[in-house]
């Protein structure tokens, strides 16, 4: 079960971690580190709608950033208490705990230091989006996993936004009047920063060429009398793109290679604290087969992360095995978990849940998560015991 740190304080860690543990799961995986959120609680009558302080961190870190810094946000500072009293409830009711965090997905650092920010083509730099390239912020990302760790309470690492963050954000608000398919979002997505020409040049790719291409062809098809007539695209442009332009594919794999380099260098670090690593796939870049988009190539990310994390957030059965399908072309079943949300969008009934749930089962998947604890109406709080009762039998 995924789980709100401040969500756990105003409700109480022991009270929360009992009801996760009646709810059949076996773990509560919170979040350390986060970024800017807006979330209702609906089965609360006050404190219902929180605007989480974002880009801090809400548990003590024992310090120790040699550059980019997390801030300790207010939970942290006004409750140091927190992660012993989790860890307390963590023990009573048999729970393992893990350190969710978020690490190149931080607007404050993007907005503060703009040379460590994802750079398009155009040479605009991104609002919410580090660099994974960057040597700053792979340190920074190091530093800050390390001292979570070294909180000493949880014996598995989840890293979500080790990635290169694609368009497509919802904050702040888009206000676009383009095309923005597949292609076009990845075009404009991609980073042509100091670091990843720099990285580039090493692998024998022309980035000023390819950002020139990059650059005119959004121009292009931006403002081509076409755009407002054709069907829309599901991709297909990018495959042929990939395969017509030698050196977009090369950038593509130099993407996937770098998060794969660092996701290694922070597994070696958990392992080395006696956890576990969890690795998100593409969060943003969905369907799951266009998760390189932000560098996440499953083959080489199950390399070295105990477990890969599926977000398959869609409301029918099909596209959650579509998903499910194309990973397991590329890694074990058993690398895998598969995590749903308890939002009623995405499932238009229990039935709905555990046929995904049954799916997933039949391809040899046995790890599920769910987000969220808190964010769950009453109703839809209630299936995650009988998918438990679904797995135990």
């Amino acid at each position: 079960m995924f789980a709100y740190p401040w969500d756990l304080q105003l409700d109480g860690a022991a009270d929360s971690l009992r009801l996760v543990h009646e709810l059949g799961c076996h773990r509560v995986a919170v979040a350390v580190a986060y970024h800017s959120a807006e979330i209702i609680a609906p089965r609360r009558k006050r404190s219902v709608q929180i605007t989480a302080e974002g880009n801090v961190s809400h548990f003590p870190l024992g310090g120790g950033f040699s550059d980019l810094v997390l801030p300790t946000g207010i939970l942290a500072r006004e409750h140091p208490e927190l992660p012993d009293e989790m860890a307390g409830a963590a023990k009573t009711f048999d729970l393992g705990l893990t350190a969710w965090v978020i690490v190149c997905h931080n607007s404050d650092l993007a907005a503060a230091r703009p040379a460590t920010a994802l750079e398009n083509c155009f040479g605009d730099h991104s609002a919410h989006g580090l660099c994974p390239s960057n040597p700053t912020v792979r340190t920074y990302a190091l530093e800050l996993c390390r001292q979570v760790l070294e909180i000493g309470i949880f014996d598995e690492l989840f890293v979500e936004s080790v990635a290169y963050m694609i368009g497509g954000h919802g904050h702040p608000h888009e206000l676009w009047a383009v095309r923005d398919d597949p292609v076009t979002r990845y075009l404009r997505s991609l980073c042509f920063c100091a670091s990843c020409m720099r990285s580039g040049a090493d692998c024998g790719i022309d980035g000023p060429s390819l950002r020139a291409f990059v650059a005119d062809t959004l121009h292009r098809t931006w403002n081509s009398p076409l755009t407002v007539v054709r069907d829309p695209d599901p991709g297909d442009e990018l495959s042929s793109l990939l395969v017509c332009r030698p050196d977009l594919a090369a950038w593509t794999a130099m993407r996937c290679d770098c998060v794969a380099e660092l996701v290694s260098e922070i597994a070696t670090l958990a392992h080395s604290h006696g956890s576990r690593l969890s690795t998100a796939l593409g969060v943003f870049a969905r369907p799951g087969p266009l998760g390189w988009m932000e560098g996440a190539d499953p083959t080489r990310l199950a390399m070295t992360s105990d477990r890969l994390v599926a977000t398959a957030y869609y409301p029918g059965p099909g596209a959650v095995a579509r998903d499910i399908d194309h990973y397991l072309a590329l890694v074990e079943p058993g690398r895998l978990q598969l995590v749903q949300t308890l939002w009623p969008q995405h499932h238009m009934d229990l039935a709905t849940l555990l046929a995904k749930i049954s799916l997933a089962r039949t391809a040899g998947i046995d790890k599920f998560g769910f987000y969220n604890l808190t964010t769950a109406p009453a109703p839809a709080l209630g299936w995650v015991r009988a998918v438990a009762d679904l797995l135990a039998g």
